[in-house]
């Protein structure tokens, strides 16, 4: 699931000081690159602050990515599959579509339904991964 089209509304709240700062609705692409690029001119190289509210709940700039997800370039094969942007193509023995099958109307979804949820899945593992890969570093 592409999360950045879920995203109902993304606010930047910018200000100087300690006052309340303005509160301006994020017009650009929904990814937490953009985001993070848009607080970045925000800041003003540190004369100014600024956070991101995603659906009225403030968000930590670390947090941007795991929330709306990646820009299309730096998607892994598995987000791009789970976010419907890539095709996955698979041979399947008949014994196992039947086993797929079989689980697929457990859970109350169709074939491709439950090979999309694996793909989420997987993606989320590989961006786990990913993300315990650079706390390490």
């Amino acid at each position: 699931m592409d999360r950045a089209s879920n995203a109902a509304k993304i606010e930047i709240v910018s200000g100087e000081g300690a006052g309340e700062g303005t509160v301006e609705p994020h017009t650009g692409a929904t990814t937490a690159r953009s985001v993070l690029a848009r607080l970045v001119k925000e800041r003003c190289g540190g004369d100014r602050w600024a956070f991101a509210r995603v659906d009225g709940r403030r968000v930590v700039d670390s947090d941007l990515e795991e929330i709306l997800g990646r820009g299309g370039r730096n998607r892994s094969r598995a987000e791009k599959i789970a976010a419907g942007l890539a095709v996955f193509e698979l041979a399947i023995q008949s014994d196992l579509k039947s086993a797929i099958d079989t689980e697929a109307t457990e859970l109350g979804l169709s074939r491709a339904g439950l090979v999309s949820k694996w793909a989420e899945s997987l993606a989320k593992k590989h961006a786990r991964r990913n993300r315990q890969t650079t706390t390490k570093k």
